[in-house]
């Protein structure tokens, strides 16, 4: 699943329109939650950042999971969601900051950081 946000009025909203090079490289946070590879290369080359996690092969490690480069900051973490009926997992997911956007990778759950943009509209319509 693929989403994109913008900033308006100071509040982030998900974007409206075709989800294509042009429409992403106008976001400010893109979203991928189980992507697929076509998903992965669109987001690639619209951001013009690698979506690799780092060092997503070995044992979760706080030191472990970042990296940098002239183009990108790349960290991996574990995020606290509630599944349906408020039963807590841990949600694996990689953050990329490059070239003024963000981008979330992750895996495994319902449907992305989406959920969490639910929680922050009740401050943005008041």
């Amino acid at each position: 699943m693929l989403k994109s946000y913008i900033i308006e009025n100071g509040c982030l909203h998900e974007a409206e329109g075709a989800l294509d090079i042009a429409g992403l490289r106008k976001a400010r946070w893109i979203d991928l939650c189980n992507p697929g590879d076509d998903e992965i290369a669109l987001v690639e080359d619209a951001a013009d950042i690698a979506l690799d996690a780092a060092n997503d092969y070995e044992p979760f490690q706080v030191s472990s999971h970042f990296a940098v480069d002239e183009n990108q900051l790349t960290m991996t973490g574990l995020v606290l969601m509630l599944r349906e009926g408020n039963e807590p997992h841990l949600l694996k997911v990689t953050f990329i900051s490059g070239r003024g956007i963000l981008v979330t990778v992750s895996e495994g759950g319902p449907e992305g950081l989406g959920a969490l943009i639910k929680e922050g509209d009740a401050a943005c319509s008041h």
